[in-house]
Formats: C-alpha cells, structure tokens, sequence
C-alpha cells in the first residue's frame, strides 16, 4: 500500500513512507507552496483512490500507533520537498529535483506551534549534523596544531609579561636572565635595580647620642638583612620627642642623604648607617625609627 499526503493549501499530493513521519512526526513541507503541515492528518490512500484523501485510514492509524512508540525527538527533522504526484486540480508531476523554493517574503507564515527546525529553509541539514561537524572540524590535526601553537604563544607572552612585572627580583635570583632584561628595559623605557622586600629587612639596632658640647646629635642604626638575596636600601621615618612625649620634628632620611654610595644591602648581612643631627633649642629625650621604600 502506498501512503501519501495532500497538501491543505494546494491539494498537490506527496508519496511518504512511515519512517520519514516517525522522524518529523508528522510535519512535512508542502514542495510547490511551501505550506508546513502535518501529512498523519491528511494520509490518502494512492491504490485505492489518489484523489480522496483518508486522514483516520487504518494505515494512519498505524503510523500514529508506531509513532507513540517512539520516544520525541529533540530535534525535528526537515523532510523538504517531496516527490509530487498530480490530482485533477493540479496535472500529474514527478519532477527529479526539487524545485526551487519561493522567497522568504512570499512563503507564508509558519504556524506557530510548528517544531524550530521546521522554519529553516529546505535542505538545510538537522541540527544535530550541523553540530556533528562543528565538532569534527575542531578535532582536525591542523586545528589542534593551530590551536596548540596559539595556546604555547599565549603561555610565553604570559610568562614574557610576568618576568617584566617581576624583573626586580627575577634578575636577582636569575642573573642569566639580567642582560635579556635589560635590552627589554630599553626598549619599554624602564631600569632593573635591587629587589625591594621590605619584610625581609629589620633594625637590628639603633642608638641617638649628643655630641658634647653641642646641640648635634648622632644617630647610628644598624640594618639586618634576612634575605638571600641583594636588596635595596630602604629609607628612614625618624620622629623626635621631647620629655613630654610631643612630637619636636619628623623626617625622612634616604640612604644618598647619609652618604652611602652603595644601592643595596647584601644578603644575610648587616649594614650600619650613620647620620648627624641638629637639634632644636629643647633637648631630644626619644625617638623612633621606622624603615619603609618610598
């Protein structure tokens, strides 16, 4: 027995077979109009009479019953345009191919509780072949190696814009990388000097004596270092107080403004520094340092 639907819209009449309408239950694509409709409901019976259509035949009845067996689809299929057989409205026609679809602008509208994949144009493949290659072309050796090659071009910018941020310390504890440093650092405009951990640095001890016979003051500090690295010299808070506790002066002293000619303080070692001071008309009675990198 040869199933076929007929188009609501024309009349023309489609040939179907059941497992196109179990995929896409039901919905088809009218080949001439373009009208989306549901061919279960509209089956005719070709050996028996082409021009009389059967929608509650015992063959739809059939179809419906096989389709309630299997489970829905996600994704609806697309069936086209089918092969057309001619009624006395419309004389018969079995083209080859199918016919070119009419403009977006005149096909008519969809219904609205049409499946999605049904307003895609004729011939466009499921949903699910589209993502099939998509994936597949990601899985190609060339895209890997592509990718592969762009992911290892990301890393060693990374790297590259890391060691620039940090060039400080990974100069110091990398000295082979020092020149390669440099030669970015004149391009960028920047310099590489001493690592600055100022956790690392403590004062060890610390002393302010008046120098006799005048209003001069010596202050001695001695810096210990507990890095293994060189690090830069940091700079000196010194507050002043007097007998009460108020504050007399307050200034800062960098390592230049008490004459070291060095820029850093080397690992695990101590430094002593050195500064005079004048002081004002009331005698200094405390003091407290502080060391911080400006």
């Amino acid at each position: 027995m040869s199933l076929a639907a007929r188009c609501p819209a024309c009349g023309t009449v489609f040939r179907v077979v059941q497992d196109q309408l179990r995929v896409s239950e039901g919905w088809v694509r009218c080949g001439r109009c373009a009208e989306v409709f549901n061919a279960i409901e509209s089956l005719v019976d070709l050996d028996a009479d082409s021009s009389r259509s059967a929608p509650r035949s015992r063959s739809s009845e059939r179809v419906i019953e096989d389709m309630e067996r299997v489970s829905r689809y996600e994704e609806m299929a697309d069936l086209g345009p089918l092969s057309t057989f001619g009624t006395p409205a419309a004389p018969p026609q079995v083209p080859r191919r199918a016919p070119t679809p009419p403009p977006a602008a005149a096909a008519p509208p969809l219904p609205a509780d049409a499946p999605p994949d049904l307003h895609t144009h004729a011939g466009d493949p499921p949903a699910f072949v589209r993502r099939a290659e998509q994936a597949a072309r990601w899985r190609r050796p060339g895209v890997r190696a592509a990718l592969g090659a762009l992911a290892l071009a990301a890393a060693l910018g990374l790297l590259a814009q890391t060691s620039m941020v940090y060039r400080h310390i990974t100069a110091a504890r990398w000295p082979a990388t020092r020149p390669v440093l440099e030669a970015a650092c004149a391009q960028l405009g920047c310099r590489i000097e001493a690592p600055r951990v100022i956790e690392a640095l403590a004062v060890e001890s610390s002393g302010l004596l008046r120098i006799d016979g005048t209003s001069m003051y010596r202050l001695s500090v001695v810096l210990r270092s507990r890095s293994n690295l060189a690090l830069a010299l940091p700079s000196l808070d010194l507050t002043l107080t007097d007998s009460q506790g108020g504050v007399m002066a307050r200034r800062v002293i960098t390592p230049q403004e008490l004459g070291v000619q060095r820029a850093s303080l080397p690992a695990l070692s101590e430094f002593p520094l050195q500064a005079t001071l004048n002081a004002a008309d009331r005698p200094i009675s405390g003091y407290t340092i502080e060391i911080f990198y400006p």
